[in-house]
């Protein structure tokens, strides 16, 4: 309740401003930062509303600016819509996939992200998500496929990647941003032939 006090309600500032003294106190303290575990199920206990708790989910990056703060957050499946996980999934850095082997696909409207592991196992949900993704972005006739979250993509997942965006004649360019693993393997498979086809390389900072 700390967190919420003087206010009688949840609010994003409050809370903002609270974390930002206990990390303050931290560090005056002589520790390196503050990282907090926080369990989602005090929307519920704390009578907030999902909008106002997606707002500050959404809108906290000042809190880790200079990284002495961190926090984690652990939503139950079984207390938030899927509609509700998916935003809170692309609105956090990282994400926590259900079990090994998962593939998990976040749908924008110009683009989509996939984590987990593209392989023969999860194929059938790897091409799925990009015929919906290319037929959803028809009409801007652009696309970003982000493959920055996998963890594995297989040769023949890379090779539909491309085979699919050499076919996607409605669109005018789409962009891959991956990590220089996948970049290599998708160059080598011919990506560089796919003229609509673009790769974002990113180094990862960890």
């Amino acid at each position: 309740m700390a967190l919420v006090r003087p206010d009688r309600a949840f609010t994003p500032e409050r809370q903002w401003e609270r974390l930002r003294e206990e990390t303050a106190l931290a560090v005056a303290q002589g520790y390196r930062g503050l990282r907090a575990f926080i369990d989602m199920h005090w929307v519920a206990d704390l009578g907030a509303d999902i909008e106002t708790m997606m707002y500050r989910e959404s809108h906290a990056e000042h809190l880790f600016e200079g990284r002495p703060y961190n926090e984690v957050c652990s939503y139950d499946r079984r207390a938030f819509d899927g509609d509700v996980l998916d935003v809170m999934s692309d609105a956090h850095p990282r994400s926590l996939l259900g079990s090994l082997g998962e593939l998990r696909v976040v749908r924008t409207r110009e683009s989509v992200r996939i984590a987990g592991e593209a392989d023969h196992a999860t194929r059938d949900t790897f091409l799925t998500a990009l015929t919906d993704a290319l037929e959803r972005t028809a009409g801007s006739r652009r696309l970003l496929v982000d493959l920055m979250p996998l963890h594995f993509l297989g040769v023949r997942c890379a090779l539909d990647l491309i085979d699919h965006v050499a076919g996607a004649a409605g669109h005018d360019g789409v962009e891959v941003r991956c990590a220089t693993a996948q970049a290599v393997l998708l160059r080598r498979l011919g990506s560089e032939r796919v003229r609509r086809l673009t790769l974002t390389e990113v180094v990862r900072a960890w």
